[in-house]
């Protein structure tokens, strides 16, 4: 028995074997985009919240500045120390 964990079925695809895709009703788990920034104003992410980061988005995705469908996420400042 393989139990594919790839998280977007590349061991059955590959394998010939039937495989659905999300949950039934389209929806798949979103992957996991992160990334790292170096000479960020500390300041100014200290005040960044994820609210204003989707209200941001939201308006992008309208005019079409931005074609990603996910709005949401995490923001997890790492500040280095004395920051």
């Amino acid at each position: 028995m393989v139990i594919d964990t790839t998280g977007d079925a590349d061991v059955a695809c590959r394998a010939g074997v039937p495989f659905e895709i999300g949950d039934g009703t389209g929806k798949a788990q979103a992957l996991t985009t992160m990334f790292r920034m170096i000479h960020v104003d500390a300041e100014k992410m200290r005040d960044l919240t994820m609210t204003a980061v989707k209200t941001l988005l939201e308006e992008a995705l309208k005019t079409g500045e931005y074609g990603f469908k996910r709005i949401d996420g995490i923001i997890n400042p790492a500040l280095p120390q004395g920051s």
